[in-house]
């Protein structure tokens, strides 16, 4: 599926759909998806009722598309099911028909337990959907007091400094996104490449780190293409 031509735009998602006794219909007919692994990692549950995390996205069949971004496990119906390809990547949808219910309840479960594999997925292992945006980032574990029970998302300054390391220039990963991006438009336009927090390839700042971290042979490779021109403190006590 080719998305980069998709327009985020929470306002149009908001005419798709219409909220009459706790539920979200569908007004048009309108897409949910979200990343294959969520049923992997017990962020989507379709044994009985569809539960999915509240980190998915809504797009309408005119391309624009809006997020869901709370830490909790959503009650949707069952649409259309059907998997595809974004960025190499495995995405589930589910497609709704006019009058369809897609949120089948408001009503959500707090539950402490999603907190460790979502910020574990999204920063350590860098999977972040391609729907996700650097201010969703930033305020993904906003309302994890309400939805669970946990105050992980409290400094909110800390969260957003480890999502900006994450995202990288997609020309030049060994330069950060934030040194480039000049406003929110450029975002949406042309988004970052997002690492993985455990990448020493491209957050190392010292030669030392990139050949002692994590996945050595990329460490190696970045170390010789890119060399340091300064030595670092670290390096200093080690040598």
């Amino acid at each position: 599926m080719q998305v980069k031509n998709f327009k985020r735009d929470p306002g149009r998602i908001k005419q798709a759909l219409v909220k009459r006794n706790g539920q979200y219909i569908a007004k048009e007919t309108i897409r949910l998806m979200f990343p294959s692994y969520f049923a992997d990692r017990g962020m989507a549950d379709f044994s009985a009722d569809y539960y999915v995390l509240g980190m998915f996205a809504l797009i309408t069949a005119d391309s624009h598309y809006g997020v869901l971004n709370i830490p909790a496990m959503v009650k949707v119906s069952r649409g259309s099911i059907s998997r595809v390809t974004v960025n190499k990547v495995e995405y589930i949808v589910l497609e709704y028909e006019p009058g369809s219910v897609v949120i089948s309840t408001n009503r959500i479960v707090r539950e402490d337990k999603l907190v460790y594999p979502i910020f574990n997925d999204l920063s350590f292992k860098g999977k972040i959907p391609w729907y996700m945006s650097g201010v969703n980032l930033g305020y993904i574990l906003d309302g994890g007091s309400k939805y669970a029970g946990t105050d992980l998302g409290k400094n909110r300054k800390a969260i957003q400094v480890i999502f900006s390391l994450l995202a990288r220039n997609p020309k030049n990963p060994n330069q950060a996104y934030r040194h480039v991006v000049n406003s929110f438009e450029e975002v949406d336009s042309e988004p970052p490449y997002y690492t993985a927090l455990r990448n020493v390839q491209y957050l190392a700042s010292n030669t030392f780190s990139k050949l002692t971290g994590a996945n050595f042979r990329p460490g190696v490779n970045n170390a010789l293409i890119n060399p340091t021109t300064r030595v670092e403190p670290i390096e200093r006590i080690f040598r």
